[in-house]
C-alpha cells in the first residue's frame, strides 16, 4: 500500500513534468532567425544615429573602485569595457553576471560591463563597434553572433552545454556546463555502487562522438556503456524497454530529440515500471522521478568565467583557445524514487546533496 502510493505521487509529479522541464533543456538551440526583429535604441551614454540591429536598451555596471592593495597583484591598467551578450535574461544567466563583476574586481581589473540582449540579427551595434576588450557571450545564439560580428575581439562563450562550431571555429575560450566525463562516472558509482551496465539513448552526430569517448572512459574503471541510437522520439519507448531489460542504470545525457519536455514522461515511467534508475539532468528531473542529478554553482561559473578573463586579457595577441569546466559540482536526490527502487542511498550522501526530494 505504502509503494503504491509512492509510486502515485511520482505518476502526479509528471503531469506539470513538460512545463517545469521546457526552459531548462540543454544544449539550447543555435537556429538563427532569418529575419531580424525591428531595432531599438541603446541608452544615452552609448547613443548613436546609425541604425541599431536586434538590441535591446543596454544595462551598463560600473563597478565602484577597488582598494589599492586588491589590485596589487595585476598591472595598472585603463577600465577594461566587456560586453556581456546575452539571448534572453535568465536566473542563471543573472547570477554568473552578478558573480563574474565580483569575482574580476577582486582580481584588480576595473571594468565597465554592458550588458547587449541579442537575438542573432547579423550585425554589431554601431556605438559598440570601438574599444571592446572583451566579449562574454552566454548561450548558443550568443556564441554565434559573437562568432559572426565580434571576430576581432576576445571572446568568451559562457552557459554552453557543450562545444559548438561557433565556440571552436575561431580563437574563443569556453566556459562549460558539462561535467568533465570522470566526475560524472566517480558521482555515478558512489550514488549507484552496483551499478555496471550503463544504458544511454541517443540521437545526434555530436553525441555519437561523446559516447565513443565515453564508452572508452567507462571501460577504463571496469563499467560498460550500453548505448543505442535514435532517429525519432517515436523509437524511444522500444529502445527504453531494450536497455531496461539488459542494464542497471539510465544515463540522461543533453539530446534534442531523446531528453525533451515531450518524451519526459515515457522516459520517467519507464524508468520506474522497470526500476531501472535514471539520472537527470537538473534538479526538475530528479523532481519528477530521476534518482540524481548534478548541479551547477552559477556563482562560481561566473568566477571561473572572470579569471578566464583576466588570462585571456593578458595575452590578447595570442588568442589561444582554453576550455574550463565547472569545478564545484552539486547534486540533487529523490529519495522517494530510491526507495521504490530498492536503492540504498548512504546517510552522507543524502546530507552532502544540495537539495533532497522525499
Amino acid at each position: 500500500m505504502r509503494r503504491a502510493l509512492k509510486y502515485a505521487l511520482i505518476v502526479h509529479a509528471l503531469v506539470s513534468l513538460p512545463l517545469a522541464l521546457g526552459s531548462q533543456q540543454a544544449p539550447p538551440k543555435t537556429k538563427v532567425p532569418a529575419k531580424p526583429p525591428v531595432s531599438r535604441q541603446v541608452p544615452a551614454t552609448v547613443r548613436t544615429k546609425s541604425r541599431l540591429p536586434a538590441v535591446t536598451p543596454a544595462r551598463t555596471r560600473t563597478p565602484a573602485k577597488v582598494p589599492a592593495r586588491s589590485r596589487s597583484a595585476v598591472p595598472a591598467l585603463l577600465a577594461t569595457r566587456v560586453i556581456i551578450l546575452e539571448s534572453g535574461s535568465t536566473p542563471a544567466a543573472s547570477t554568473l553576471i552578478a558573480a563574474f563583476q565580483q569575482r574580476i574586481e577582486q582580481l584588480g581589473r576595473r571594468a565597465t560591463i554592458t550588458v547587449v540582449q541579442v537575438d542573432g540579427a547579423a550585425g554589431r551595434p554601431a556605438a559598440l563597434r570601438t574599444q571592446v576588450d572583451l566579449i562574454i557571450a552566454l548561450g548558443s545564439v550568443a556564441t554565434t553572433v559573437a562568432a559572426t560580428d565580434y571576430r576581432d575581439v576576445p571572446a568568451i562563450g559562457a552557459l554552453l552545454a557543450r562545444e559548438t562550431a561557433a565556440s571552436t571555429g575561431r580563437a574563443a575560450s569556453n566556459v562549460l556546463l558539462e561535467f568533465p566525463l570522470d566526475v560524472e562516472l566517480e558521482y555515478m558509482h558512489r550514488i549507484l555502487p552496483d551499478a555496471r551496465r550503463i544504458g544511454v539513448l541517443y540521437s545526434t552526430s555530436e553525441n555519437a562522438r561523446f559516447v565513443q569517448v565515453a564508452q572508452v572512459a567507462a571501460k577504463s574503471i571496469g563499467l560498460e556503456l550500453v548505448a543505442r541510437r535514435v532517429t525519432s522520439a517515436a523509437q524511444i519507448p522500444a529502445e527504453l524497454r531494450a536497455l531496461a531489460g539488459n542494464t542497471d542504470v539510465l544515463w540522461g545525457i543533453p539530446d534534442e530529440v531523446v531528453l525533451t519536455p515531450e518524451t519526459a514522461r515515457a522516459v520517467i515511467l519507464t524508468s520506474m515500471r522497470s526500476r531501472l534508475p535514471f539520472v537527470g539532468l537538473s534538479s526538475q528531473w530528479v523532481k519528477a522521478g530521476a534518482i540524481y542529478a548534478l548541479e551547477r554553482d552559477y556563482a562560481d561559473l561566473g568566477a571561473q568565467t572572470a579569471e578566464l578573463a583576466i588570462r585571456l586579457l593578458a595575452r590578447p595577441a595570442s588568442r589561444v583557445n582554453e576550455t574550463v569546466r565547472p569545478r564545484k559540482v552539486l547534486y540533487s536526490l529523490n529519495v522517494r524514487s530510491a526507495e521504490l527502487m530498492k536503492v540504498a542511498l548512504d546517510e552522507s550522501l543524502v546530507r552532502g546533496a544540495s537539495e533532497v526530494i522525499k
